[in-house]
């Protein structure tokens, strides 16, 4: 179990989409850093405290994380959640993606290792690990410059009303290079997300998006 953890996260932060479950055991899927600590041998996640995912993982003590290159994967736990399918978990209540996975990992919430007032660090104890079918996907620019922006306009959203202007500022300006980079080297498929990031990231501008006076 353990060595398959420091195989696919043996290059310190990687991205994964965590699902947990609330009360109505409906599945909430939600990309986020996730880091694996060889010498405790836990894997440390990193939720917005705003979120259903914090509020979920504190309750039911239980989360899959869910690895995978798939940028459109990415984009679907996000904006196109009634595209995501499930599947059930082998040891954990809360369902694994049914999806181009790379591996599965389930685990118990152990505790918080830190928190602030806009994101806390969960000590995750893995109880099952196995390989999925797989993203099947060589390296592509594209791929990662659209997983980049939905991180951006991700951290964007969650963290507008507490960010500096000069830090939206840069936070616009990361998102829009990678949509670029996206919209010109990736298919059909990922140019359309890119474009939707694009709408949306006028749409917050418009909104008052401008941050906090330093």
């Amino acid at each position: 179990m353990h060595e398959l953890l420091e195989r696919y996260l043996r290059h310190g932060h990687h991205e994964g989409i965590v699902v947990t479950v609330g009360r109505d055991l409906r599945p909430n899927p939600a990309p986020m850093g996730v880091e694996y600590l060889a010498s405790s041998k836990i894997i440390v996640i990193r939720p917005y405290v705003k979120t259903a995912t914090y509020k979920n993982s504190l309750s039911s003590k239980e989360i899959t994380v869910n690895l995978t290159s798939d940028s459109l994967l990415f984009f679907n736990a996000l904006f196109r959640r009634d595209m995501m399918k499930y599947q059930p978990s082998r040891k954990v209540k809360t369902p694994v993606i049914d999806g181009a996975v790379d591996l599965y990992v389930e685990g118990e919430i152990q505790g918080i290792l830190r928190e602030t007032a806009e994101r806390a660090q969960l000590s995750v104890k893995p109880v099952a690990v196995y390989p999925g079918r797989g993203s099947q996907l060589a390296y592509s620019r594209s791929d990662h410059a659209l997983i980049e922006a939905l991180v951006y306009i991700t951290k964007l959203e969650a963290l507008r009303e507490c960010l500096s202007k000069e830090a939206v500022q840069v936070l616009q300006e990361r998102i829009l290079q990678n949509l670029s980079i996206a919209e010109r080297l990736g298919s059909n498929e990922v140019v359309k997300s890119a474009s939707y990031l694009k709408k949306r990231l006028s749409s917050l501008s418009s909104g008052g998006l401008n941050g906090k006076a330093a």
